[in-house]
């Protein structure tokens, strides 16, 4: 079995962690450090939403974020599935959102992965480590603004 390939960031953040939640869960916020399929609703995002993005050929291929586990302020973890990436929907490959406070200070810690499920990983995984780099620093910067 291969090591395991999950992208994996950690920021602190001056602001509450109601306020870094909001930029996780709020579309408004989310399409500015992610992508947001078109036609996605304005909701939050809550326990069971779906994104789903349709590749646009004949195949019927979409990539899907689903919400998994949803604890307010706390972890957001969605599990991700693109067919035909994807033999299986019993993959365990997921975007965890994870905050916590020490002495007063916000940390958000993202991991993307574990791609070495799936085959060409290292692209996925790379792409994977210049997402959490530029969503931990933007998501910082729209919760530090509210």
């Amino acid at each position: 079995m291969s090591s395991s390939l999950i992208a994996t960031g950690a920021i602190e953040i001056n602001a509450t962690s109601a306020q870094v939640w909001e930029v996780l869960v709020k579309p408004k916020y989310i399409r500015q450090w992610d992508d947001i399929p078109e036609g996605f609703s304005e909701s939050q995002l809550n326990l069971g939403s779906e994104l789903i993005w349709e590749h646009g050929d004949d195949t019927g291929a979409v990539t899907r974020l689903t919400v998994t586990d949803y604890i307010t302020e706390q972890l957001l973890k969605m599990r991700w599935f693109s067919s035909p990436v994807v033999e299986s929907e019993a993959a365990e490959i997921y975007y965890a959102f994870s905050i916590s406070n020490k002495n007063g200070i916000t940390q958000l810690r993202i991991d993307v992965g574990d791609w070495s499920l799936i085959p060409n990983s290292q692209d996925y995984y790379d792409a994977s480590v210049e997402f959490v780099e530029s969503a931990t620093k933007t998501i910082k910067n729209l919760a530090g603004q509210q």
